[in-house]
C-alpha cells in the first residue's frame, strides 16, 4: 500500500500533499519516525511536482510543508507558508518589470536565471535574496550577461532563514529546510513573474529557459517559455552550456 496524502488527517494535517515522490516509499509509514532529515534531491522532486500542478505560490508552499511534516513530523514546518506577506508578490512584480526595462537592448534573453545569493545582516545572521541574471541570445561569455541592478528584498526569504537557521531553530528544519523552501518559493515566484506579456511575446521568436538556484549550489532548469506557452522541465543546468 502506498503512503497516502490522507493518512495523517486524524492528526489535523491537510490534504493535497504531493504524492509523486512518496510513491517510492512503499514499505514506509507516513510519519517515518526516526528519519533524521530530508535529502535535497527529495526536495527537488517535490518542487518539480508542485510546479507542474500549476498551483498558487501559497498552495505550493503549503504542499511542501505538508510533505516535509509527513516525513519528519514537526509543527514548525507548517509555520513556513504562513509567513508569506500579502504584498510580497506585488513587490516582486514591480522589481521584475523594472529589471526587464533596464535590460533594454539585451532583450530577448535566452535564459533568465533567478539566483539565490546569501548575505549576512548587521548581527551576522545569514539569509538569501533573489537577483536576476539575463543571458542574451548568442552570448559568448559571462561578460555578456546582464545582472540585475538590485536584489528583490524578499521579506519571506528572511523569514525562512530566521526560522530554519535561528538560535531556536526546530529540529529537522536546519539547512535542508532553509534550502528546500527557499528554492521552492523562488521557483514558484519565477513561474508567476514569467507570465509577463513581454516575455511571452519574445518567446515567439526563440525559447527562453528559466533557471533557479543558489550561487553556490545546484541550478535547476524548471521551465522554458516557447511560442507564448510554459513547458515544465526537470533537469539540472549549467549556465555556460544553455
Amino acid at each position: 500500500m502506498h503512503p497516502s496524502a490522507y493518512t495523517a488527517e486524524s492528526e489535523g494535517k491537510a490534504k493535497n500533499v504531493p504524492t509523486g515522490l512518496l510513491d517510492r516509499y512503499t514499505e514506509q509509514k507516513w510519519d517515518m519516525t526516526g528519519v533524521r532529515g530530508l535529502s535535497i534531491a527529495e526536495y527537488y522532486e517535490v518542487i518539480f511536482d508542485t510546479l507542474e500542478k500549476n498551483e498558487s505560490i501559497q498552495d505550493g508552499l503549503e504542499n511542501l510543508s505538508f510533505w516535509a511534516d509527513g516525513r519528519t513530523p514537526n509543527l514548525a514546518w507548517l509555520k513556513l507558508p504562513t509567513m508569506l506577506g500579502t504584498d510580497e508578490l506585488d513587490l516582486a512584480q514591480t522589481w521584475f518589470d523594472t529589471e526587464l526595462v533596464a535590460a533594454g537592448d539585451s532583450l530577448p534573453p535566452s535564459v533568465l536565471y533567478f539566483e539565490l545569493r546569501e548575505f549576512r545582516d548587521s548581527i551576522g545572521r545569514e539569509f538569501p535574496d533573489i537577483s536576476l541574471t539575463l543571458l542574451p541570445q548568442l552570448f559568448k561569455s559571462r561578460r555578456d550577461w546582464i545582472y540585475s541592478n538590485s536584489d528583490l528584498g524578499s521579506r519571506y526569504l528572511r523569514n525562512i532563514a530566521a526560522l530554519c537557521k535561528g538560535a531556536n531553530k526546530p529540529k529537522h528544519l536546519n539547512r535542508d529546510g532553509y534550502i528546500g523552501f527557499s528554492l521552492c518559493y523562488t521557483s514558484l515566484l519565477a513561474r508567476e513573474l514569467c507570465k509577463n506579456e513581454q516575455l511571452l511575446q519574445y518567446s515567439e521568436e526563440a525559447p527562453i529557459k528559466i533557471v533557479v538556484g543558489f550561487s553556490s549550489g545546484d541550478l535547476l532548469e524548471i521551465m522554458r517559455i516557447s511560442n507564448g506557452l510554459h513547458y515544465y522541465e526537470r533537469r539540472f543546468a549549467q549556465l555556460e552550456s544553455l
